[in-house]
């Protein structure tokens, strides 16, 4: 009889040892499978702030929140002015290198300078320097309306145009055949997260006359701004 109970109570505990050995495994694969679909959303969360971001400037009427002053564009809206939304291209960057494309777009226009004033720049720099980001990073940009913008120093914002629109004009007093000349009639806020990640410290642009530099080797149209 105590043989037969033995036997039991053994029986009993190897069952128990193996339930929780299974339920062991079956934690820890859960556990890793956990851990796996993390590490894939952290990968594309780091992916996601590699991207390259486009302006569209339409003329239409931007409505903002007050709360987190982002904006958006209205057809529809009965005020007609220059709104810019924001367009990111995830995954468009050079995989050899691990520094974002915002980042790089140092390397393609210089990110140093120490102007200031965006009529200045237009006086001093070289057209030359404003390297195509387009070609640069192989991208089809037909529209008139989309721009790459650039940082030149944490107070002038460039934004970098492959065709004129008619948001540019020709300065009358010049004799230049290309737009020299951005008008913005209202003030333009941008998004303040991209814009901080290409080194700039503000992201609202004011009305005024702003310059652009037509480098005439490469037709890029880059419009210089001052933002606040």
């Amino acid at each position: 009889m105590k043989k037969v109970v033995l036997i039991i109570v053994a029986v009993l505990l190897t069952t128990l040892w193996a339930c929780e050995k299974e339920s062991s495994i079956e934690e820890q694969n859960v556990a890793e499978e956990v851990k796996e679909i993390d590490s894939n959303i952290s990968k594309k969360a780091r992916a996601s702030q590699r991207a390259l971001c486009i302006y569209s400037l339409t003329l239409d009427k931007q409505i903002c929140d007050d709360r987190d002053r982002a904006c958006r564009c209205d057809p529809r809206g009965s005020v007609i002015g220059v709104c810019a939304q924001i367009q990111c291209l995830p995954n468009v960057f050079n995989p050899i290198t691990p520094e974002p494309v915002y980042s790089n777009l140092c390397k393609i226009i210089r990110c140093d300078w120490v102007y200031n004033d965006p009529w200045r720049i237009y006086d001093k720099v070289d057209p030359r320097v404003f390297n195509s980001i387009k070609d640069v990073l192989k991208l089809t940009i037909k529209s008139d309306t989309k721009a790459i913008p650039f940082a030149m120093n944490k107070n002038i914002l460039g934004l970098q145009f492959y065709k004129p629109n008619n948001m540019m004009y020709r300065d009358s007093k010049t004799l230049e055949a290309g737009p020299s000349m951005f008008h913005l009639k209202n003030t333009v806020i941008l998004d303040k997260v991209y814009l901080k990640r290409l080194g700039l410290k503000g992201n609202v642009i004011k009305p005024g006359k702003y310059p652009v530099i037509f480098n005439k080797k490469n037709k890029t149209y880059n419009v210089i701004l001052k933002v606040k």
